[in-house]
């Protein structure tokens, strides 16, 4: 009995002290559910983001519809060659429909 309730705190103070010493610095990715919060990647580039569902980028109904943003040029590329998107974005099996992204080319 003696060792059974030794083992039992052993196995629980290990439980416990991975649960405390989790690095703080690990942080849930962002979740993404619109378009909108998939420009909003572009302020960010370094954090990780996941989709929660499928987007439809061209749905008018929910303003989500890209080919009118920015003056018909559509979604803004969130990374840049000065300014590139080190982050990392999770698809979760979703899909991202009917994005715009018009430039010219270089």
């Amino acid at each position: 009995m003696k060792y059974k309730l030794a083992l039992s705190l052993v196995l629980s103070l290990i439980i416990t002290t991975s649960v405390v010493t989790t690095p703080k610095s690990a942080s849930a990715a962002v979740s993404i559910h619109t378009c909108t919060e998939l420009q909003a990647m572009f302020d960010n580039p370094s954090a990780a983001y996941s989709l929660d569902n499928d987007i439809n980028c061209g749905d008018a109904a929910t303003g989500n519809d890209t080919s009118t943003w920015n003056a018909g040029a559509g979604f803004v590329p969130v990374g840049s060659s000065t300014n590139r998107f080190t982050g990392s974005l999770n698809g979760n099996h979703h899909t991202i429909q009917n994005l715009t992204i018009m430039r010219p080319a270089v």
